[in-house]
C-alpha cells in the first residue's frame, strides 16, 4: 500500500469566515479520498491561522524534512493547491520541490491536475490566479485597516493592558484592562525617576501581579517595547506612521518623553561599552528599512577605512557604503537646521524660574504626605510582626501581606527620591545650558564623542539614507515640544511651556543609573 501524507492550513481570517475551509474538513475529505484510492495515511499536518503568502510555516517546513527523511512517501494530500501557497513563485518552488523526492501533489477538488503538460499547465494558471486573488484579498485588507486607523482605533490586537472589545453599536473598539491599567502606569512612573533600572521594575511589578501573554515575567525586550510604546499616551503606531487614537490614554505624553530621555541617555551611555565606537550606532537607518551598521575595513596598503552601510549588505538596492566621515558631516550639517531666538530662550528662563516658584510648594506638600504614608505603611508591618508571633495569623499570610507592604515602601521611597531631587534642581545649570545651545551647531562641532552622542540622543530620533545621502531627519519628541512652543512664548504666553520644561529637566538632562 503506498503511503501518503495530509497537509491543511487556514488562515485566521478563513478560519472565522468560511466553515468549508476549516482544519477537520480539509483532513476529512483528504482521507476519504485516501481511503477510495487505498492510500495508507501515516502522518498529518496542519498549519492553523497561518497564510500561504509566507513559506515559512511550521507544518510546511516539517512536512518538507519528514518527506526527505522518508523517501517512500508517494503524495502529499490536500484539498486545493491554495492550501500550499497562494504566490506563483513559491507554489512552484514546492511543487518542484517535491518532485525532486518523487512525491506527488495530490488536490483532491482539483483533479485535472496531473503530471501531464496539460495539467502543469492549469496547475500554474491556478496558482497565478490564486496569487492574484491573494494580492486583492490582501489590498482590500490593508484598505479596511487603514480606514480603521483614520477613524482613531487600532487595527491589530491591543497591547498590554487594554482589551479588544464590541461595543454595543457592533464596533471593534479597544478599552484599558481596569486589573492592568496601574501596572503600566507604576511602570513609568519608575523609570522616569532615573532611580531604578528596566530589570528591576520589571521585576517589582511582576511580584504586583504584571504578567506576559503566556502568564510569565516579560521578557526585558518586551518592558522596553513598552516604555516606547506611544499607545499608553493615546497614539499608536501603524505602517509606519503615528496615528491619534481615541482609546483612553494610560499616561501623559509628558511621562512618555520623559521616559524616552532616559531611554535615550541610557542607550548612549551603552553604546560605548563596544569594540568600538562608531558616533552614529543607532541612529542611522536605511530608506529600505534596515538599521545601519559600521565597520573597518583593512587594505593591503595598511589603511584602515570605517564606512557605515546596511544590515541587508548587498541585497539592499536602495543603498551604499557610506565613508564613516561623509555620513557624519552630513549629520552634523542637519544641527545647522537646530536655531532658536535670543528672545525665545529669555522667556524660557522666565518660564522656568515661574514654573518652579509654584512647583517646590506642591512638591514639598507631597513628600510629606509621602512620608505620612511611609510611616503608616511601617506600623502596618509591625502590627502583622506581632500577630505572627501571637500566632494570629500563619506564616503565609504573614509573607503576603509583608510582601506587598515592602513593595508599597519601595515605591514609596523611589517617589521620595525622585522629588528631592527635583527640589535640589539648580536654575543656574539650566542657563548655562541654555547659553551652550544657543548655537547648537557649533557646540556640537566642538563636543567630544560621548557629547555629541548626547545632542544626538535630545534632537534626533533617527537619519534615513538612500544612494549615501540623508534624506530625511526625523526630530525627538522633546525637540518637537520645543518647537511647539516657541511660537506662543516668543508672543508672551506662558501657556503650555511647562509641557516642555518637566521632561527637560527631569527627563534628558538629569543623572540617571544605567541598567
Amino acid at each position: 500500500m503506498k503511503q501518503a501524507v495530509i497537509y491543511s492550513r487556514v488562515s485566521t481570517e478563513e478560519q472565522a469566515q468560511d466553515d468549508r475551509y476549516s482544519l477537520s474538513v480539509q483532513k476529512r475529505i483528504c482521507q476519504e479520498y485516501a481511503k477510495r484510492e487505498d492510500l495508507k495515511v501515516i502522518k498529518i499536518f496542519e498549519d492553523p491561522g497561518k497564510s500561504a503568502t509566507n513559506t515559512n510555516r511550521p507544518a510546511l517546513r516539517a512536512m518538507q524534512e519528514y518527506i526527505e527523511d522518508n523517501k517512500n512517501i508517494y503524495a502529499v494530500l490536500v484539498q486545493d493547491t491554495d492550501r500550499l501557497a497562494r504566490n506563483t513563485l513559491d507554489h512552484l518552488t514546492i511543487r518542484a520541490f517535491f518532485k525532486k523526492l518523487n512525491c506527488k501533489i495530490i488536490s483532491i477538488s482539483q483533479p485535472f491536475i496531473d503530471d501531464s503538460p496539460e495539467g502543469i499547465m492549469v496547475d500554474t494558471i491556478l496558482a497565478g490566479f490564486n496569487a492574484f486573488q491573494s494580492g486583492l484579498t490582501g489590498r482590500k485588507t490593508k484598505k479596511g485597516l487603514e480606514e480603521k486607523a483614520l477613524s482613531g482605533w487600532y487595527p491589530r490586537l491591543a497591547p498590554l493592558g487594554y482589551s479588544n472589545v464590541v461595543n454595543n453599536n457592533g464596533d471593534r473598539i479597544i478599552v484599558p484592562d481596569k486589573n492592568i491599567v496601574p501596572l503600566i502606569k507604576m511602570a513609568f512612573d519608575m523609570y522616569v525617576t532615573g532611580n531604578h533600572g528596566a530589570e528591576n521594575i520589571n521585576e517589582i511589578l511582576y511580584r504586583k501581579g504584571l504578567r506576559g501573554k503566556r502568564g510569565g515575567k516579560l521578557a526585558l525586550s518586551k518592558f522596553y517595547y513598552l516604555l516606547k510604546n506611544p499607545f499608553y499616551y493615546g497614539d499608536f503606531r501603524w505602517d509606519q506612521k503615528i496615528w491619534k487614537g481615541k482609546h483612553e490614554p494610560i499616561i501623559s505624553k509628558e511621562t512618555f518623553v520623559m521616559a524616552q530621555s532616559i531611554l535615550g541617555v541610557r542607550v548612549a551611555r551603552k553604546s560605548y561599552e563596544r569594540k568600538h565606537n562608531f558616533l552614529l550606532n543607532g541612529f542611522i537607518f536605511c530608506s529600505c528599512g534596515r538599521r545601519f551598521t559600521a565597520e573597518y575595513h583593512f587594505k593591503p596598503s595598511k589603511k584602515t577605512y570605517a564606512y557605515y552601510h546596511c544590515t541587508r549588505g548587498k541585497k539592499c538596492h536602495s543603498s551604499r557604503n557610506v565613508p564613516m566621515a561623509d555620513l557624519e558631516a552630513q549629520v552634523a550639517e542637519k544641527f545647522r537646521e537646530v536655531t532658536f531666538s535670543e528672545e525665545f530662550f529669555n522667556k524660557l528662563i522666565i518660564g522656568l524660574k515661574y514654573y518652579y516658584d509654584n512647583y517646590h510648594k506642591a512638591n514639598d506638600k507631597h513628600i510629606t504626605e509621602l512620608n505620612y504614608h511611609k510611616a503608616e505603611l511601617t506600623k502596618k508591618r509591625n502590627r502583622i510582626e506581632d500577630l505572627l508571633i501571637n500566632s494570629q495569623i500563619t506564616e503565609a499570610t504573614y509573607k503576603r501581606q509583608s510582601e506587598k507592604i515592602s513593595i508599597d515602601l519601595e515605591l514609596i521611597e523611589a517617589e521620595i527620591n525622585r522629588l528631592s531631587s527635583n527640589s535640589k534642581f539648580d536654575i543656574g545649570k539650566f542657563e548655562d545650558l541654555v547659553e551652550f545651545s544657543k548655537n547648537v551647531y557649533t557646540s556640537y562641532k566642538q563636543s567630544e564623542p560621548e557629547g555629541k552622542r548626547n545632542y544626538l540622543n535630545f534632537f534626533w530620533e533617527k537619519f534615513i539614507v538612500e544612494n549615501q545621502e540623508i534624506v530625511e531627519a526625523i526630530p525627538t519628541e522633546p525637540y518637537k515640544l520645543l518647537q511647539e512652543i516657541q511660537k506662543p512664548l516668543i508672543k508672551g504666553e506662558f501657556v503650555g511651556y511647562h509641557k516642555f520644561i518637566k521632561p527637560m529637566v527631569w527627563g534628558g538632562y538629569r543623572e540617571s543609573n544605567p541598567d
